[in-house]
């Protein structure tokens, strides 16, 4: 009964596939829309008069820093559109004010990442975005 519930599974998944599905992080999405991305959050209070109030970290999904990575914020509120390029170690970091902030993350090989960061009065927050390659652009490693 279990084997056959098994292959019952890789069948389904299969079809999947075939249908135009996706699997990212272990969840199924339709054809080009997993997120290719993973990202943890985290704030802690900080006196960002005199740190930067958003720190991002670039990485591949093995944690391989990605330097020249394009990191764009967006407030709409405010017309605000920002614009840094991950360092070396693939950081990038901004001193802006609380509030809600879109942030996208390119770079060329790798699926994009879109994340609405809602920052808090007299916080930081450090944004850690994991890309995936992107195989449709050509690049595999």
């Amino acid at each position: 009964m279990r084997l056959g519930a098994s292959l019952l599974a890789l069948v389904a998944s299969g079809l999947a596939f075939a249908a135009g599905c996706e699997v990212y992080g272990g969840k199924l999405y339709p054809a080009g829309k997993a997120p290719g991305y993973k990202l943890e959050e985290s704030c802690e209070s900080a006196d960002v008069d005199s740190t930067p109030s958003v720190r991002i970290e670039v990485a591949t999904e093995k944690l391989v820093p990605l330097p020249r990575a394009g990191v764009h914020l967006r407030r709409h509120d405010l017309g605000v559109n920002l614009d840094y390029v991950s360092n070396e170690k693939g950081v990038a970091e901004a001193s802006v004010p609380a509030g809600s902030w879109e942030v996208d993350v390119k770079l060329d090989g790798f699926r994009p990442a879109h994340y609405v960061l809602e920052l808090p009065p007299g916080k930081a927050c450090t944004l850690k975005f994991r890309l995936s390659i992107d195989n449709s652009a050509g690049f595999f490693l």
